[in-house]
């Protein structure tokens, strides 16, 4: 159906400027954001895309998810070239182990959706440093790219919905929505807007 396609094609679009945004926020230093956490979510979001489309089982379904997980690649490796050394923080640890058990579960046991459920129950632990750096320093974290990614997010859930084959599908791109949505309302409170 062709709306699903022109919805598809905004939540790709909302994503990617969202990426550009916090690039371009991250280069001119009105973002200074944690390196550990674009670290996680550098193998996390791929690994999440890989899982969710082993429980969808549709390439479209997951395509924006795909999409992220590029991007995050990328701009995790502008930050790390970019910021300050610090050693991992024990959320940050335990986020790598969860996406090393995943990975372990879905290859021993053949079990996609296992291996999907550590990483859903990883998304908002690898969120908790960001969110602290933005209730800790207002300034870190800048509001544009955090709405975009809540856009994206909600539509690309809609477009799940609307096109649900199975219940496994939701709590990926729900808990994703929620964490990025929490992040905007952070930088919206802690910047005054």
């Amino acid at each position: 159906m062709l709306i699903n396609e022109v919805i598809l094609a905004l939540a790709a679009l909302c994503t990617i400027v969202a990426y550009i945004v916090y690039f371009t926020q991250t280069v001119d230093g009105t973002t200074q954001p944690n390196r550990w956490s674009w670290f996680i979510w550098s193998g996390t979001t791929l690994l999440e895309a890989l899982t969710f489309q082993g429980v969808s089982g549709e390439w479209m379904k997951a395509a924006v998810f795909f999409v992220s997980a590029g991007c995050v690649v990328i701009t995790t490796m502008i930050i790390w070239k970019r910021s300050e050394q610090e050693i991992p923080k024990l959320t940050e640890v335990f986020c790598v182990v969860a996406t090393i058990a995943a990975i372990w579960v879905w290859y021993h046991y053949q079990e996609v959706w296992w291996a999907h459920v550590i990483m859903i129950l990883a998304i908002p632990v690898s969120f908790m440093p960001t969110w602290k750096d933005g209730l800790d320093n207002p300034g870190s974290e800048h509001w544009g790219a955090w709405l975009l990614w809540s856009v994206g997010d909600a539509l690309v859930l809609y477009l799940i919905y609307v096109n649900l084959d199975d219940i496994r599908e939701l709590p990926y791109i729900a808990v994703e929505l929620a964490c990025h949505a929490y992040m905007l309302r952070i930088a919206l409170m802690r910047r005054g807007a």
